[in-house]
């Protein structure tokens, strides 16, 4: 089994379906996976710090994790361009 598949498993279902009773648990479960997407960014963020840093190891894994928010924010910066272009 994968990490995202427990992690999935432990928050539950968060897409909403169109049932009330089912769609408030959903609402709740979302606001897990959000703050346990926010610490995980956060540790990435004080990771990437790590770039520069004279010790090789250290240095690559501030890379990688560097590197990942890079790619990340381009992808946003996409995703946020097409949500505000006009509808046809």
């Amino acid at each position: 089994m994968e990490i995202h598949e427990i992690v999935s498993k432990l928050i539950g279902p968060i897409r909403g379906i169109g049932e009330s009773s089912s769609d408030a648990k959903r609402l709740e479960n979302i606001g897990e996976f959000i703050r346990l997407h926010d610490e995980m960014t956060l540790q990435l963020i004080t990771i990437a710090r790590d770039k520069d840093v004279f010790e090789s190891s250290v240095k690559k894994i501030g890379i990688k994790s560097n590197d990942y928010l890079r790619n990340v924010s381009e992808i946003f910066k996409e995703i946020d361009e097409s949500l505000n272009q006009p509808l046809k």
